[in-house]
C-alpha cells in the first residue's frame, strides 16, 4: 500500500484548467509562477516556482500561470 508520503509513481505533463486527481507534487521545468486550485479548496499563486513544488493541486490555472513544462507526479 502506498501513502502520501511516498515517491511519485508515475508523471504526466499538465492540461492548464484540467482535473488533476491524486497528484503527490508538480515538477515546474522553467521558471515562472504557478497558479493552482488545492485539493482543499483555497486558490494560490506561487512566485517564481522552477523545480519540485510539493503541493496537492486540484487544477493549475491558466490566469496567473507563467510557468510552462509543468509536470503532475502521482
Amino acid at each position: 500500500m502506498t501513502t502520501m508520503q511516498d515517491p511519485a509513481r508515475n508523471a504526466a505533463p499538465v492540461t492548464l484548467d484540467g482535473e488533476i486527481v491524486g497528484a503527490r507534487g508538480l515538477y515546474v521545468g522553467t521558471t515562472g509562477n504557478v497558479a493552482v486550485e488545492m485539493v482543499g479548496g483555497g486558490s494560490v499563486t506561487f512566485v517564481g516556482i522552477q523545480g519540485v513544488l510539493p503541493v496537492r493541486p486540484r487544477r493549475v490555472l491558466t490566469a496567473g500561470t507563467t510557468a510552462s513544462d509543468i509536470v503532475v507526479l502521482s
